[in-house]
């Protein structure tokens, strides 16, 4: 509108009200002049009556004519409205009763003052009836008292200005009362920087100003400012208030709305709880906003779980796509909601939401790069939480069950992509993971959650643990943390299923190819010349290995290790004889059923020969070895001490007892005690007594010798010098000892 037009008709509009209200005093104060203070007297108590019976004409003449008023209003509407706006007044239908019928009562209240003069008009005439009646009955009680002529006329000009007060403000009232509540609209809208306004519309708004702020309808305000609110009043079923305090609190609640829609979705770690609660707090402050609020939520959630959007915000175009099935759970359970749960499923939805986003980045916190360094603690916190909360777990195992999917097929999962960011070694393991994980549920997550920061644990310390032996250097061997992850994996299905992953695909890469390497080691080209194929039967074992099977194959994998060591260190040529003993008791007592087979392999002429016991028998020998070993397997461990000492004293007498140029070495075990040990033994008796192979021997072994040996070891009792001299000379022509 041109700025000059509008100033021309606010300008008449002021001179028009100004002539109005003097034409009212002028007749007003004329009429009680003339007709005394008696008449004006009544006047003024039927005009009083008549502003009441109006207010309540008001009411309910708004409310009969309500279906007739929506109809305008909404024709009116979708006349002069945007798309945009008209669309929204479809959502307020559609989503919230209550909110349409909030809305169309902020409407009625402001078509309320203007039916509210039109009705002043008609009753005013109306009550005129009554008024003559009611003089004649005043004139007749207080004839005589009084009647001055001056004072009657005085009080009768006074009491017409009050009447006329009266109606000017009634008449003016819509007026002057728009103005001024557009104006404190105007204002708090421009305080809380809703709405900006240009240049030109500035000048519009000076004129309105300068209209509103002269003396004569300012005035007028003040005047009719009371009644205004009265006839303006919102009415709900639940209260009724003021337009000003409506329109405050719609601002606020405009204003937390707006913070929480600008919320940026797409990071969820970013979402600020504190916001929605603050909506919250504002928007249920009052019954009918929380009829709304919970409504709106309960309603809108049909649409956003359909991705449509509501009053223009679409929640599922808001966030990330890999969260639309978790959000679709959060929007199930507010369909149910009502105004007297809404406020505590808000909370309780903020307080899932911070564990839900705890979850996630204590998930994109881990290190998947470095599998030997990833750190669970935060997780394992976070579970204890979840714990808390069966909405939590609920929200949570739709995480899992979309993450795992995602995952497993090799992509990103809310910006993580586990396989990429983990050696291809662990692809196997992980997906077992996964695998169990898609299955998960609200009753099981938190068992899944931990099974699987287990099985992370354990990848993490069975990663450390394998690249911390050093196959080349038996010396260095550690077998403590594998025995302490066997007892870890022991307590988990879910472990036990990664972890057969993993020793499946190290069977498969280190059975298979020489060269591959898995975990960052070689397993063959490790083992020292002589050993390469000491760890074969382990590996076929994990070929096949299962979350049945997997804590035997482990357990004699660590077996096997430990035995390994300390068969190795039996070849120690450089050894001395008290290195011999301790590495003999160590081997003996790591003999058991898990491992027998592999050190009976281990046991060859090339070990003996390695380790500096090389004879024409040596085959007798390591036979005779083997066959121990076996015997020892099957004996309880309190029972192996007398065949470790048994196999040093052997070991350490063949040692000794080689002809070395032309001589043998001094002995450090006497016959006595080598003879006395192995009668004492169980496993190296046995196995001289039954080995009946002495006449294929290089140096045969006669008969008497054979029944010497048998009858020494199963009789002797430290006898004569003569009986051991010749059971040891027989044992000596048995292995190939001496000269």
């Amino acid at each position: 509108m041109d700025i000059e037009m509008l100033a021309k008709i606010l300008s008449i509009v002021e001179r028009a009200m100004i002539i109005i209200a003097l034409v009212i005093f002028s007749i007003y104060l004329l009429i009680g002049i003339l007709k005394g203070w008696k008449k004006t007297c009544v006047r003024l108590a039927f005009l009083g009556a008549t502003v009441l019976i109006t207010m309540l004409f008001t009411v309910l003449t708004v409310k009969a004519f309500e279906p007739t008023l929506e109809t305008i209003v909404l024709n009116t509407l979708n006349q002069n409205v945007t798309a945009d706006v008209a669309g929204q007044i479809n959502d307020a239908v559609s989503v919230s009763p209550t909110l349409y019928h909030y809305v169309y009562s902020l409407v009625l209240s402001l078509v309320s003052p203007i039916v509210f003069v039109i009705l002043f008009l008609v009753l005013s005439l109306i009550m005129k009836i009554p008024a003559v009646f009611m003089n004649k009955l005043v004139l007749k009680v207080t004839e005589g008292k009084l009647d001055k002529p001056l004072f009657n006329r005085l009080m009768g000009g006074v009491l017409g200005l009050v009447c006329a007060f009266s109606v000017t403000a009634c008449l003016f009232m819509p007026i002057t009362g728009y103005i001024g509540v557009g104006f404190e609209i105007f204002d708090t809208l421009q305080e809380e920087q809703i709405i900006k306004i240009n240049e030109s519309d500035q000048e519009i708004v000076d004129e309105i100003d300068k209209f509103a702020n002269s003396k004569f309808v300012k005035y007028q305000s003040f005047a009719s400012k009371p009644l205004f609110s009265g006839v303006s009043k919102v009415r709900t079923n639940y209260e009724s208030k003021t337009i000003n305090e409506e329109v405050d609190t719609i601002i606020a609640i405009y204003k937390d709305v707006m913070v929480v829609v600008k919320n940026d979705y797409s990071d969820i770690t970013k979402i600020n709880l504190d916001d929605i609660k603050t909506l919250v707090d504002t928007a249920t402050e009052r019954e009918v906003y929380k009829q709304i609020f919970a409504e709106v939520l309960s309603n809108a959630s049909t649409k956003w779980a359909n991705n449509e959007a509501v009053f223009g915000f679409n929640v599922k175009q808001s966030i990330d796509a890999d969260l639309h099935s978790t959000l679709d759970i959060l929007l199930e359970d507010f369909k149910n909601t009502d105004k007297d749960t809404v406020k505590a499923d808000i909370y309780e939805l903020a307080t899932t939401f911070e564990v839900f986003v705890d979850v996630v980045v204590s998930l994109q916190g881990m290190q998947f790069n470095d599998v030997t360094n990833i750190d669970t603690t935060q997780f394992n916190e976070t579970i204890d939480i979840v714990e808390t909360s069966e909405k939590v777990q609920k929200i949570v195992a739709e995480l899992l069950l979309a993450g795992a999917t995602k995952w497993d097929n090799n992509e990103p999962f809310l910006g993580l992509n586990i396989l990429e960011n983990v050696p291809e070694d662990f692809h196997g393991a992980l997906k077992a993971v996964f695998s169990e994980l898609k299955s998960t549920s609200s009753e099981t997550v938190c068992n899944d959650l931990r099974a699987f920061t287990n099985a992370v644990d354990v990848l993490t310390d069975l990663s450390g643990s394998v690249e911390s032996i050093d196959f080349a250097d038996y010396k260095t061997f550690n077998t403590a943390n594998l025995d302490e992850l066997i007892q870890k994996i022991d307590s988990d299905n879910l472990v036990k299923k990664v972890v057969a992953a993993l020793l499946k695909d190290a069977g498969n890469a280190w059975g298979d190819d020489p060269a591959r390497e898995f975990l960052g080691i070689n397993v063959k080209e490790s083992l020292p010349e002589g050993f390469e194929n000491a760890l074969d039967k382990n590996l076929e074992d994990f070929k096949t290995t299962n979350e049945r099977t997997v804590i035997n194959d482990l357990q004699r994998f660590s077996d096997t290790v430990k035995a390994y060591k300390y068969a190795i260190s039996l070849t120690d040529p450089e050894a001395s004889m008290d290195d011999l003993e301790e590495n003999v008791n160590n081997f003996v007592n790591s003999i058991n059923q898990n491992n027998v087979d592999i050190l009976k392999d281990t046991i060859t002429d090339e070990m003996l020969s390695i380790s500096g016991i090389e004879t024409e028998n040596s085959p007798i020998l390591g036979d005779i070895l083997s066959t121990t070993i076996q015997n020892i397997s099957t004996l309880p461990d309190g029972q192996k001490d007398a065949e470790a000492d048994a196999l040093n004293n052997l070991l350490a007498y063949a040692k000794e007892h080689q002809t070395i140029e032309g001589g043998t070495v001094s002995s450090s075990v006497t016959e006595e005690e080598l003879v006395d040990s192995i009668v004492v033994s169980s496993a190296l008796s046995d196995a001289v007594k039954s080995y009946s192979e002495y006449s294929t021997a290089t140096i045969k072994t006669s008969e008497e010798e054979k029944s010497s040996i048998e009858s020494a070891l199963s009789k002797y009792q430290g006898t004569t010098d003569e009986n051991v001299s010749s059971t040891v000379s027989a044992i000596e022509k048995l292995f190939g000892l001496g000269g």
